[in-house]
């Protein structure tokens, strides 16, 4: 769902108890412990966080308002909240407005100085983004009637299990494989932030990448890519930025579209640490004339495919294991491994 859609729909928004309903549940989901109030007898308090106290109440108030004159709108919500003997450290207002910075700034100062209230302000963008959020697609539907989000291109640990299972590929006991998993994690964290694992199918390259993610081994949480849906721009909103990820690329050997995918996951900040599995042909020798390399940003592979079968000549292997080969990449370590069709 693109977020101009979502943000048009914020914008027209005249169910003021709906609008409530969906901004406390929203600061619920960001872990404040939030009381509802509403009702004409809120005295502008649309919820509290906190204790009550006897004296000025609970020390964290929440305005929301449909009003697009925001600022004096949250003017006098304070007014009143100040008016009727309350007296909050903290005030949180929501605004389906777009409310600019230096507005927002100018705002603060004034209440801080008239009411000593901390005031933190939410508008239409902070709501965009929190409607984006994995866990909150659930309300785009139920509050703001779009219709059900596509499937998820970026999938987390448990939707990548129910997957795999339902192929029938966890079924099999996973074992004995205890010094794989520290290696793989070793590459990722020491050698490089990018790891190709190659080999021919059923040698469980998939299945080694799962097991490293829900071990408790890996340093990251991981995110998964399955081969079949194609990669936009957009998608890359899903792998949420701000903390170290790991994703993993399944089958990248069969991706056409591997060079823009690779080239918006070097915008997330902080750039993920990659794995991809492929399937290796033993006997196939690497032609680098068949293949472009369009640069390693920091340890990470950038390949763009010019044929159906691509390669590039190793200088030197990465460290052999039971399965197949786990071929690693730091800053100044060359791309050592094949992608075949």
């Amino acid at each position: 769902m693109p977020y101009d859609v979502t943000s048009r729909r914020l914008a027209g928004l005249t169910d003021h108890v709906g609008f409530e309903r969906l901004v406390t549940t929203l600061l619920a989901r960001t872990g404040l412990n939030v009381r509802p109030l509403g009702g004409p007898s809120d005295r502008a308090r649309d919820a509290v966080v906190g204790l009550y106290r006897s004296q000025g109440g609970e020390p964290l108030a929440v305005t929301i308002s449909l009003n697009k004159d925001w600022k004096p709108k949250i003017r006098a919500d304070l007014k009143r909240i100040h008016d009727h003997g309350f007296l909050p450290e903290k005030v949180i207002a929501v605004t389906n407005a777009v409310a600019g910075p230096k507005a927002q700034e100018e705002l603060q100062a004034q209440v801080k100085r008239q009411y000593r209230v901390d005031l933190t302000i939410y508008e239409r963008r902070w709501l965009v983004t929190q409607l984006h959020r994995r866990d909150n697609l659930d309300l785009l539907g139920e509050y703001l009637h779009l219709p059900p989000p596509r499937p998820r291109f970026f999938l987390d640990l448990s939707e990548f299990e129910k997957l795999l299972a339902g192929r029938g590929l966890l079924a099999g006991a996973f074992a004995g494989r205890g010094e794989e998993l520290d290696e793989l994690e070793r590459v990722l964290t020491r050698e490089g932030r990018s790891a190709i694992l190659e080999a021919q199918g059923g040698y469980g390259k998939t299945r080694l990448a799962l097991e490293l993610a829900r071990s408790g081994r890996s340093a990251t949480p991981w995110f998964f890519i399955d081969y079949g849906m194609p990669f936009e721009a957009d998608y890359l909103a899903e792998v949420e930025a701000g903390y170290d990820v790991t994703v993993l690329v399944d089958d990248a050997h069969r991706r056409t579209d591997l060079d823009r995918l690779l080239r918006a996951l070097e915008r997330r900040d902080p750039q993920p640490r990659l794995v991809f599995t492929v399937v290796g042909r033993p006997g196939v020798a690497a032609d680098q004339a068949n293949c472009e390399c369009v640069g390693l940003r920091s340890g990470r592979i950038a390949v763009r495919l010019r044929r159906r079968h691509c390669g590039m000549t190793p200088k030197q292997t990465g460290t052999e294991v039971a399965f197949g080969r786990v071929v690693c990449r730091g800053a100044g370590v060359d791309l050592a491994h094949r992608l075949l069709a």
